[in-house]
């Protein structure tokens, strides 16, 4: 990951949809505020990387799923960062990834090493315990490379609140790996009386080398010198020196092929070992299915990134026939078609002398382009011909379109409308009419239902007061009367009380004796009464889950994706409440006042139709 700086506040979606705190007690004061839960979300890596090594220490096996999981999360984030990077989706917050992921990759591996310790143990061989002796250099080299990445985490210093720096604590992980490396040193005392045999001995690791990758090359045989022999695609003498009847010696293979080695001593060989060298494995990083509409030039694309999960550095895909070149391992193609279709294409990237091939199968749809159209009356209830006005907007499109208004599944009228209408509505019957307007589509737009809604129409007239009736009601009115005169009148009394009250208090009240300057009006900040764009988009998010009874955890861009493919009259307008939500939320962009307006609108109307 070191090669290239991920800059996204996906990080935050992931904080806010993955993070084993709810998100219903995250509050929008302090999500939109600062970086508080960026911080928070990584602190607990670090308590997650503590738990994980206190494991091992102890020997509960379960630290090895552990370890893989945070690997697995932080692996999933990297991606995700990428494509976010690659729709130009920026944030400091990308300086926290690069560490966090080595560490979690380098965890992972120290809890199979650790495996394999524990097992070269347990077989208690003199070939085992050899082996054990080599994996305890593994442990220790590995031990040290994670102390130097926890330095570049204490080193962090991209995330901020109220102007101050948050930095990270990494002393608890730093005592459980010396608990940890103590604990395995102990363990290779019992090795220290280890003499191998005197047998001229050679072996790899890892069996299958990749190039540019650190290689240990090991063995057994007499004390003194000695020679390690490379011959391949590169050709290579190693001079060295056995002590204690074994060696090792790092190597790393910078051209992929077949290589022979095997160790010389005194006139003899060992064992030839051949070792099969690959070239760096590589990755085509990009969503699986697209939804374009048709007579829409739409440009999709991705990166390729090799096993490291870093951007390849140069090389070529070929996409429908065409070969584009990389770019900082991205491309892009335009694809474009006039027909309602289902099409897959093979991306395939070509194999260079550095990197290994690698193809992503894509499925693309072709179809028609949905108009959102949205309904709401005033008012849900009114009189027996009385009018009540039925008010609408339309999105997508600026043109003029003929629209179909429905009365309880019944064509009520035929009208054309400019994006905004209003429909007049009398009705002669009383009952609950459901009202809702569809778009019959063309060649280029789909059939559009809008949302439904209810009015409740009810009898104009009040019924009739029988004669027994009327001395009761009308010695209830003058009761009801009375009582209203002399309320005013203690009313009256109480505000000549008041107003001597506040004459006395004006003349010993001075500007000093008061907290706050006096004011005539109270102003409550917007931001505390406004509906934030934050859990607005939560609410959505969670009536979708709801409605489609989604059991795993989507990020917004998978929850997008999964509406084309599921509700797709839905997509145009999640398609833009999400965009307002990724630039509010993850870029922190600036969010003018009509957009935040039309982002509520379109939430509404949303949840409305579901």
């Amino acid at each position: 990951m070191n090669s290239y700086k991920p800059r996204i506040l996906l990080l935050i979606f992931i904080i806010y949809f993955f993070s084993t705190v709810s998100a219903a007690n995250i509050t929008d004061e302090q999500f939109e505020s600062d970086d508080t839960y960026i911080y928070t979300y990584f602190n607990n890596f670090l308590m997650d990387y503590t738990n994980s090594i206190d494991k091992m220490i102890v020997d509960d096996i379960t630290y090895i799923n552990d370890s893989e999981f945070l690997y697995e999360k932080i692996n999933y984030m990297a991606k995700e960062v990428i494509t976010y990077e690659y729709n130009s989706i920026n944030s400091p917050a990308g300086d926290v990834i690069d560490p966090y992921y080595s560490f979690s990759k380098d965890l992972n591996e120290l809890s199979i090493l650790n495996k394999e310790f524990n097992e070269q143990l347990e077989n208690n061989t003199l070939n085992s315990k050899y082996s054990a002796k080599i994996t305890v250099v593994k442990i220790l080299s590995k031990i040290g490379t994670m102390r130097s990445t926890l330095d570049t985490i204490d080193n962090i210093t991209t995330l901020q609140i109220d102007n101050r720096i948050l930095t990270f604590d990494t002393s608890e992980v730093r005592k459980s790996l010396d608990y940890y490396e103590l604990k395995i040193l102990k363990k290779a005392e019992l090795l220290e009386d280890l003499k191998p045999n005197e047998n001229l001995t050679l072996f790899i690791s890892p069996e299958v080398p990749i190039i540019y990758e650190d290689t240990l090359i090991y063995g057994t045989g007499k004390n003194g010198n000695a020679k390690i022999v490379i011959i391949g695609p590169e050709n290579i003498v190693y001079n060295i020196t056995i002590n204690e009847n074994n060696y090792l010696k790092n190597h790393v293979f910078e051209k992929p092929g077949i290589y022979r080695l095997y160790a010389v001593q005194d006139g003899k060989r060992s064992e030839v070992v051949i070792a099969n060298v690959s070239k760096i494995p590589t990755q085509i990083i990009m969503e699986g299915h697209y939804m374009i509409d048709i007579f829409q030039n739409k440009s999709i694309g991705g990166t390729v990134v090799d096993f490291h999960e870093n951007p390849v550095d140069s090389g070529h895909i070929v996409f429908e026939n065409e070969t584009l070149e990389l770019t900082n391992g991205m491309f892009k193609k335009n694809i474009y078609s006039e027909v309602v279709s289902s099409e897959k294409y093979i991306i395939k990237f070509l194999e260079t002398e550095k990197y290994l091939p690698s193809e992503k199968i894509i499925e693309v749809i072709f179809s028609k382009k949905p108009v959102a159209i949205r309904i709401y009356s005033e008012t849900p209830e009114t009189k027996i011909n009385s009018p009540i006005t039925i008010f609408g907007e339309y999105y997508g499109l600026d043109d003029s379109l003929e629209l179909k208004l429905w009365l309880n599944g019944k064509l009520n009228s035929t009208f054309k409308s400019d994006s905004t209408f209003e429909k007049e509505l009398v009705f002669d019957k009383s009952g609950t009419y459901e009202i809702y307007v569809t778009y019959d589509g063309n060649e280029q737009y789909s059939f559009s239902k809008s949302n439904t809604i209810k009015i409740k129409v009810t009898e104009k007239s009040m019924p009739l007061i029988s004669n027994t009736k009327k001395p009761f009601i009308l010695l209830f009115l003058v009761i009801i009367g009375l009582i209203i005169a002399i309320y005013k009148k203690m009313k009256k009394n109480e505000k000549v009380d008041l107003k001597e009250l506040s004459s006395e208090k004006e003349t010993c009240l001075t500007f000093e004796d008061s907290e706050t300057p006096y004011t005539d009006t109270l102003e409550i900040p917007t931001s505390k009464i406004e509906t934030s764009i934050s859990s607005k988009y939560m609410e959505l998010y969670n009536k979708i889950i709801s409605k489609y009874e989604i059991r795993s955890k989507l990020t917004p861009r998978e929850l997008l994706n999964y509406i084309k493919e599921n509700n797709y009259p839905l997509y145009d307008e999640l398609k833009f409440i999400t965009e307002i939500h990724e630039k509010h939320n993850y870029e922190k962009s600036k969010i003018d006042r009509n957009t935040e307006k039309g982002y509520y609108k379109s939430v509404d109307n949303l949840l409305e139709m579901l």
